[in-house]
């Protein structure tokens, strides 16, 4: 959302600055969606292999303990997201529509954080997750647990949660989907090693943060975005701003919206320049000007170009 200030603008202004927002989300989820149908192509082929070996009778998945299998049955698919970005705050909302886009194919999502892992915080009964997994609306679906940034877990009580959950994987498709920052070699750092042997994954990469700020940058700075055009020195200082402060997506969205708020805020009637154009241009600026507010349209009339 737009900071509060965009609340005071004309309608007009507000939707201009509305699509600018939307505008920025759009790109940045059309550079994930590629990763997006990967993901959900690996997660279905993983839920398959573990139908492939799960009991067909219903009554023995139902039974509220672990099946005995061998090791390799108890192995919990793991996608290892490489997000190339040491502050993970961009990569919130990425994860988050990751889930949604996965969510709408069917599969059942569950959001962790590291704060889940950063202590015990007592002792879990898988028996109810079963019990909820084998109702007739939740059965024969993956369940995804996305953890959006191992590497900041404790790795003692992660492990743990590995463990427990490798014993019913089988009966529970259970399937990790892990942020990790710097390389692929993160759990091998974090986890003790009979943890690891209870993971099989596999290895994904986002785009760098370099790669997303360079899409942003040619679809709205150097285009026209919604109408809004950014000036040489405006669209200087937030790439300096980007480059010099925190390097984070999130950072340089939050500035291109205050920029579109303060250009709205010192020059209100900017939105009648949209289809100027346009060979319906004046039933469109008849129509806006209709419903202005009384104190812009005394400002307007004060304007040399009315004056003359």
């Amino acid at each position: 959302m737009l900071p509060s200030p965009i609340s005071d603008l004309p309608t007009s202004s507000a939707a201009s600055s509305d699509d600018v927002d939307n505008n920025l989300q759009d790109i940045l989820r059309q550079i994930n969606l590629n990763l997006f149908d990967e993901v959900q192509r690996w997660v279905l082929e993983s839920f398959s292999n573990i139908k492939s070996i799960r009991p067909h009778k219903t009554s023995e998945i139902q039974k509220p303990y672990p099946l005995v299998m061998d090791t390799i049955c108890r192995k919990i698919p793991t996608a290892l997201i490489l997000t190339k970005n040491a502050e993970f705050v961009d990569d919130l909302l990425t994860f988050q529509e990751l889930g949604g886009h996965l969510k709408s194919s069917g599969c059942h999502v569950a959001y962790l954080s590291s704060l889940d892992f950063s202590v015990k915080h007592g002792m879990a009964d898988i028996s109810i997750l079963v019990s909820w997994y084998c109702e007739p609306e939740n059965y024969d679906n993956p369940v995804l647990v996305i953890i959006d940034d191992m590497e900041r877990c404790c790795g003692a009580v992660l492990a743990e949660f590995i463990t427990m959950l490798s014993e019913w994987v089988i009966k529970i498709p259970i399937i990790f989907i892990m942020g990790v920052a710097t390389s692929f070699d993160a759990p091998r750092r974090l986890l003790p090693s009979d943890a690891q042997q209870h993971l099989h994954p596999c290895k994904f990469s986002l785009g760098s943060p370099c790669e997303k700020m360079n899409a942003l940058i040619e679809s709205v700075l150097v285009k026209s975005c919604s109408g809004f055009s950014i000036g040489h020195k405006v669209a200087a200082f937030l790439i300096n701003y980007f480059l010099r402060h925190d390097g984070t997506i999130t950072s340089f969205v939050r500035a291109l919206k205050l920029a579109c708020v303060k250009h709205f805020e010192m020059e209100p009637l900017s939105f009648l320049g949209l289809d100027i154009l346009d060979e319906e241009c004046e039933i469109f600026q008849q129509g806006q000007c209709d419903s202005l507010p009384d104190s812009l349209r005394n400002h307007a009339f004060n304007l040399p170009s009315c004056q003359r």
